[in-house]
């Protein structure tokens, strides 16, 4: 018996370990205590029972034997309820304000690094790899950040490393040390995209006065997406104060001030943007489109926008009355290009059906049109039936 019961509890601490990612019991002073002793980090789960990204992380990648094996061996693991006991306290001290957020601790309770939200086993091994990196870890960087390194090149990856680790960085802070100029190059809008400057701001001055400098570094679609973003941000703070059946008396002073010679098509943009992805106003969507096109022809959108404007027809509106000639002079004005092919012959074939006439040699051609763009035959039956419902 006293040879047995040894075996049994080794083999039993086996299993625990195969299983996945072992949290360890006790306060907070405690683990940390434990962390020093042995000389490594601790790895906090801060999760609330209502979370359920929590719960998915915690079935799902907690629980799988790769990265139980890693964080096992490198952490001292613990789990922290945010909402009871010494939870609130670690909410506070460490501005957790998401979750699941994972937080990584050096003994002294001094912050290593931290991530947001819920992701794969392969992501969160990753992490594991990033958070034990002291030159590459967030808490390396916060480090020099409060040692006063503001040289623009390490602001700006402060930055976007505060923005992965959902910490508090006052971007206008890095954009000061930066010309207008240089502002339109490609790192300085990806900081844009993650921070979405308000419409007040000196940076989105910049990116809507001179989207022809950020056309040539990051494309047309992703600059005119993040100006219209950006005010889309004003109307969501200001909804309940708003009419949202007609948002042009709002949009329209705000993009107004910029001077722009296409201010009512950006307003106009911005609202369809609004009734697509907020209200599903088809009604005022449609109408909006009249407007633009009555007053601009084919040219008021570009190839992207018209597609996305006739898919959201084809899905939701279901009908092609009011719009009628919008879409077929839209079929037509694509029908040169190379790119979308594939989507101008859905469409054309979609308003074929509508008429209750043969389409399916359309439908052929597109599937062909489709696979020259790098589209698999999944992807593309996937989009066939939004199309055509069985």
């Amino acid at each position: 018996m006293k040879i047995i019961l040894p075996v049994v509890f080794l083999f039993f601490c086996s299993v625990v370990s195969g299983q996945g990612i072992v949290f360890t019991e006790g306060t907070l002073s405690e683990v940390l205590a434990k962390a020093k002793k042995e000389n490594k980090l601790v790895f906090i789960d801060c999760y609330t029972t209502w979370c359920g990204p929590c719960k998915w992380l915690s079935a799902n990648v907690f629980t799988n034997k790769k990265a139980g094996d890693i964080y096992n061996e490198r952490f001292i693991n613990y789990k922290m309820d945010m909402e009871k006991g010494e939870g609130k306290d670690v909410r506070t001290k460490y501005s957790v304000a998401a979750y699941p957020t994972l937080l990584f601790l050096d003994g002294y309770g001094n912050m290593q690094h931290r991530a947001v939200g819920a992701m794969d086993t392969a992501a969160f091994v990753k992490l594991a790899d990033i958070a034990s990196d002291t030159t590459q870890n967030f808490g390396s960087y916060l480090k020099k950040y409060l040692g006063g390194n503001k040289e623009p090149e390490f602001l700006a990856s402060f930055a976007k490393i505060s923005y992965q680790a959902y910490y508090p960085f006052d971007i206008e802070e890095y954009f000061k040390t930066q010309t207008d100029e240089q502002l339109s190059s490609e790192i300085n809008f990806n900081l844009i995209e993650l921070y979405n400057p308000p419409v007040s701001s000196r940076a989105y001055k910049v990116l809507i006065t001179n989207r022809p400098a950020f056309y040539k570094s990051v494309g047309t679609y992703r600059t005119d997406f993040r100006v219209k973003t950006i005010l889309l941000k004003q109307v969501y703070a200001n909804e309940k104060n708003i009419d949202l059946q007609n948002l042009q008396p709002f949009l329209m002073p705000l993009v107004k001030q910029f001077n722009i010679s296409d201010s009512v098509q950006v307003s106009l943009k911005t609202e369809m943007d609004y009734h697509l992805n907020r209200s599903r106003d088809w009604a005022r969507y449609v109408t909006i489109a009249k407007q633009l096109y009555e007053k601009f022809g084919s040219a008021a959108m570009t190839a992207n926008e018209w597609t996305q404007y006739c898919e959201a027809i084809v899905m939701n509106y279901g009908t092609i009355e009011s719009s009628e000639k919008m879409l077929k002079d839209f079929v037509e004005y694509g029908a040169g290009s190379d790119a979308l092919q594939y989507k101008y012959l859905l469409i054309k074939a979609w308003m074929l059906s509508k008429e209750n006439k043969e389409y399916s040699a359309l439908v052929t051609q597109a599937k062909e049109a489709a696979a020259k763009e790098n589209i698999t035959d999944a992807q593309f039956e996937k989009l066939k039936k939004n199309y055509f419902p069985e």
